[in-house]
């Protein structure tokens, strides 16, 4: 009795891409932490998976090591930021444009 799963892997570990005791669960924990590790997004990934919310994505992915792509985001941030000093003015609030209530209970 051979499942679809077995169909599937069997020819992928005769190539030596996938080890022999891998499982759709883990393939699934693997995939989904890939995509999350290059920064797809969660919703994205639950649509790959097949899911309505991004929880189950959320969970599977709960291993990757987002080291890589937090530093691509502060880079951009600070392109951004530097981007938005040069092209923009201080500009400073009126001085009563705060109503403060002086009332004490």
């Amino acid at each position: 009795f051979s499942t679809v799963w077995d169909r599937f892997k069997k020819p992928l570990q005769e190539k030596s891409l996938i080890g022999p005791g891998l499982t759709f669960k883990g393939l699934r924990h693997r995939i989904t932490t890939e995509l999350r590790e290059r920064g797809v997004s969660m919703r994205d990934i639950a649509d790959i998976l097949g899911q309505k919310t991004e929880s189950m994505p959320r969970w599977y992915s709960r291993d990757a090591i987002l080291a890589g792509k937090n530093l691509q985001t502060f880079n951009y941030l600070e392109g951004a930021e530097a981007k938005a000093v040069r092209g923009s003015k201080v500009v400073k609030p009126a001085e009563k444009s705060v109503k403060l209530d002086t009332e004490t209970t």
